[in-house]
């Protein structure tokens, strides 16, 4: 958790700062088999694409 001294970095325009996240190896597949996903948010309008993977190498 940051601290109350460190100001928090926001976005000031679109795509301008993407976090992301791999997350996997699942213990239970997606519907399509997938074992892992990919996850972007956009920090500006907190827009998330979700990537479903099937090998963490792909």
């Amino acid at each position: 958790m940051p601290s109350s001294k460190t100001p928090a970095i926001h976005a000031t325009t679109v795509l301008a700062l993407v976090h992301s996240n791999l997350c996997g190896l699942m213990a239970t597949s997606s519907l399509d088999k997938a074992y892992y996903f990919f996850l972007f948010l956009d920090d500006y309008f907190y827009f998330i694409i979700i990537f479903f993977l099937y090998k963490k190498s792909k």
